[in-house]
């Protein structure tokens, strides 16, 4: 397995990892008629997205659609994906599309190479920057800096996580539950 390469997230003009979330609303492709495949060990999920929060709303602004067969890519509320790139589907970008989320996105910054887990997603407390965003219907109205919460626990998951079994290992390793950290 691989670390995985994280959906991000522009606030305040600076780029984060999205590293845990909680809620409802959040974009899922599936939902909008893409038929997924996980073709890179780095990529499960068959997607990267990059989300923005401009004037305190969460957009949508770039989506990259990796699976097997992306003859005709579908349309996402009239955006559709651009290029002729044969390698991989070129993504769908300039998207600016409204996300009715709410809930929390905890986001990343500043990641500590020693703290790697060379699986799944990266955890809070391998990064030197951490941040919770709260949004209602896609608007955000908290932010709350839990950087020092996680310098006390940092490591933490990587220690634990080198002691669990396999299975637990990948289940927690997976997930973006803001409980898993």
């Amino acid at each position: 397995m691989t670390g995985q390469i994280p959906d991000t997230l522009i606030y305040n003009d600076i780029e984060y990892d999205i590293i845990g979330v909680k809620g409802e609303g959040f974009f899922v492709p599936e939902d909008h008629g893409f038929n997924l495949e996980g073709m890179m060990s780095c990529c499960w999920r068959g997607h990267v997205c990059k989300y923005v929060v401009e004037d305190r709303k969460l957009y949508l602004d770039t989506l990259l659609i990796l699976f097997a067969k992306y003859d005709s890519l579908p349309e996402i509320k009239g955006f559709s994906s651009r290029g002729e790139e044969e390698t991989f589907p070129p993504p769908f970008s300039n998207m600016m599309l409204s996300i009715p989320f709410s809930g929390i996105l905890r986001l990343g910054k500043d990641f500590i190479h020693e703290h790697y887990i060379h699986m799944g997603f990266q955890k809070p407390s391998a990064f030197e920057t951490v941040l919770d965003l709260t949004f209602d219907e896609g608007l955000l109205i908290e932010e709350i800096n839990r950087s020092e919460e996680y310098s006390r626990k940092r490591g933490a998951f990587k220690e634990q996580y080198e002691k669990d079994d396999l299975m637990k290992r990948i289940d927690d390793a997976f997930s973006l539950d803001l409980d898993v950290d």
